[in-house]
């Protein structure tokens, strides 16, 4: 239930009641007692900073789906006559553009890592990092530098084949990575959320005329 600074009255069946007319949130719980919460200023940049890490969590993991379900069968047929236009640009220009978004979302992570660090939920963050950093190492270690030996045009149709399967096996590793950060990314909303918990009455017991 959200209300003003002047509200009076308390809905049993809400488990707390949002207070926003001062600079902070207060919480009144069911059983009387009023929590002080953060400012509403920071409450709406911790919102912009976790939703700017589901958004490239989402968007990150997506391609990779992708990848695997749609690009990848077409490119075991790909020949050393027309694979380079068919993955090289491609593949620099997601390069490039994650080499901007995944270090924000390092910075999101730590945010929010920040932020729950005094919570039961400071595992989300922690785990996060974990597999965007496992992701990360993967891309900068092994894949870029297959990329770069793909950007040499291969004339050998057997050598292109075999660095293929291989950039795919290692995209397989980061697609299994991504998948886990976004299922413990979407728990987390989910749980802040309240999305878990069982309605609190039943309405068929509830004593209302019928």
């Amino acid at each position: 239930m959200v209300g003003t600074a002047d509200t009076t009255s308390v809905s049993t069946n809400s488990d707390a009641v949002l207070f926003s007319g001062t600079d902070h949130i207060l919480l009144i719980t069911a059983d009387g007692k009023v929590t002080k919460g953060v400012s509403i200023m920071k409450a709406i940049l911790l919102a912009i900073n976790h939703a700017y890490l589901f958004f490239g969590t989402t968007l990150y993991v997506g391609i990779l789906w992708s990848l695997r379900f749609f690009w990848f069968p077409s490119w075991t047929k790909l020949r050393v006559d027309n694979y380079f236009d068919q993955f090289v640009p491609q593949t620099d220009a997601a390069t490039a553009f994650f080499t901007i978004v995944v270090p924000i979302m390092f910075v999101s992570i730590i945010v929010m890592a920040i932020a729950e660090w005094k919570t039961s939920y400071r595992w989300v963050p922690l785990s996060a990092f974990v597999f965007l950093g496992s992701a990360t190492y993967v891309g900068t270690m092994h894949i870029i530098p297959v990329n770069k030996i793909l950007k040499q045009t291969i004339t050998d149709q057997a050598r292109l084949t075999e660095l293929m399967l291989k950039w795919m096996s290692l995209n397989d590793i980061r697609w299994v990575l991504l998948t886990l950060m976004w299922l413990v990314l979407m728990y987390y909303f989910l749980a802040k959320g309240n999305m878990f918990k069982l309605p609190s009455g039943n309405p068929a017991s509830s004593g209302e005329s019928k």
